[in-house]
């Protein structure tokens, strides 16, 4: 009933989204030289990091590291569901307080916030995927069916990202120490994802390794963009079936916990 609710809230303030999303762009843009660019200058930068690291300080094969002869492209799918999902839970974690003017007036959907947010990293996301898809056609990379599965997967991802930042959201306006540290904890995480490392390269160290492919749902949906992208097309249905169920109960969940708070929020920021 709380997903039916949300849904028909997004339809019905349909122009308070639009206008929370014109919103986080101004505000995270407006006034830079780059403007929009910086969304796709600052995962390219990283990258140049990455090299710097293990190509050139520690000396590693770059096609040892990920397996792969396009390490680049491979390093950039790798991230890329990653930065959609950390914009969404980030954002999303902070957007209570950041909105608390907005969320004082009477009547006002906090809903649509993390709503909003997941749009704007969306839009992001889906116009670095249709440049991989320009791409692509001038490598060797040969075009693979399970490219078309990147929507229900970018689905799932979707599901888990806003169940988190639902979750988050309230968590943070009554313990403010955690937007400071839910960054931390984000990049921990990031760093026992597969995203600029293949799985090959911890597979002696089998604590870790099964952390990795088990313990961590993030762990599928990188796997899965890069595999797909960089044509390697390896699809595992159980992993995506387990992905979306962890997606599906992590949303509702989220969700509800916000549901039942949300009346107190205006208080509380």
């Amino acid at each position: 009933m709380h997903i039916v609710y949300l849904l028909k809230l997004c339809l019905e303030k349909r122009d308070i989204i639009l206008s929370l999303i014109k919103r986080e762009f101004y505000a995270r843009y407006a006034g830079s030289l780059l403007w929009l660019a910086w969304a796709y200058l600052i995962p390219i930068l990283q990258i140049g990091i990455y090299f710097l690291i293990f190509g050139i300080i520690l000396e590693k094969p770059l096609n040892k590291i990920s397996g792969s002869h396009h390490y680049y492209l491979w390093l950039l799918t790798g991230m890329l569901p990653w930065f959609y999902f950390a914009e969404i839970v980030l954002a999303g974690s902070t957007s209570l307080i950041r909105y608390s003017t907005l969320i004082k007036k009477t009547g006002f959907p906090i809903d649509v916030i993390a709503i909003s947010i997941f749009f704007s990293a969306a839009i992001k996301h889906l116009i670095a995927l249709a440049i991989f898809f320009i791409i692509i056609p001038f490598t060797n990379i040969p075009f693979s069916w399970g490219m078309l599965e990147l929507g229900v997967v970018f689905l799932s991802l979707t599901l888990f990202a806003l169940g988190l930042s639902y979750f988050f959201s309230i968590l943070t306006i009554v313990l403010k120490d955690l937007g400071h540290a839910l960054p931390i904890i984000l990049n921990f995480w990031f760093f026992i994802t597969p995203a600029v490392y293949s799985e090959n390269l911890i597979e002696h160290r089998w604590l870790l390794t099964y952390i990795i492919k088990y313990l961590n749902p993030m762990t599928f949906p990188v796997t899965f963009y890069r595999d797909v992208i960089t044509g390697a097309d390896r699809f595992d249905l159980f992993a995506a079936i387990v992905f979306l169920l962890i997606s599906i109960v992590t949303f509702y969940l989220g969700y509800f916990i916000f549901y039942k708070t949300k009346n107190y929020v205006p208080d509380l920021v």
